[in-house]
């Protein structure tokens, strides 16, 4: 995936503001958004533009974007989110310089936002990269009924 970058990244390896304007004036990379550079003079693409929101608001990539970050077969980005359930600060992990919720967190928000058969295909796929245990997803499932989480039944039906 293409290197983001943020002015204060840039600085640590000794490129001032004015050589950032420099290089973005040069192509040697381009805005994403307010705050983050991406290498190179191709044109941000949809990944990398929703890769450079997480870094500019410091937070942590979920739903599809996460799968998308997992390399999970069947999941685009595309569509809204909606609500997600509430993160746990052990489910993070960094893929590419981006914070991400880990798998179980990811196949849980998935869960709300892809259909059945889409499902389906996304957790064999993150069982067998081993990012996470259908005994892990189990685990989780008496806390997301109670809290009523988007997803719950799916994942009931599928598992």
């Amino acid at each position: 995936m293409r290197r983001l970058f943020t002015p204060e990244d840039a600085l640590q390896q000794g490129v001032t503001r004015a050589a950032l304007r420099w290089g973005e004036r040069q192509q040697t990379w381009r805005r994403a958004v307010r705050g983050v550079y991406a290498d190179g003079p191709e044109p941000v693409s949809a990944v990398d533009l929703a890769r450079a929101k997480v870094i500019q608001s410091c937070s942590v990539a979920r739903g599809r974007l996460a799968g998308v970050l997992h390399d999970l077969d069947s999941v685009r980005l595309a569509g809204r989110e909606g609500r997600l359930p509430p993160l746990v600060c052990a489910s993070v992990v960094c893929i590419d310089g981006v914070p991400c919720a880990e798998g179980t967190q990811t196949m849980i928000d998935l869960a709300a936002v892809l259909d059945d058969a889409t499902w389906e295909q996304a957790l064999e796929c993150a069982l067998r990269r081993q990012l996470t245990t259908i005994a892990e997803i189990d685990a989780q499932l008496p806390a997301l009924g109670r809290a009523k989480a988007p997803g719950t039944a799916r994942i009931r039906r599928v598992l």
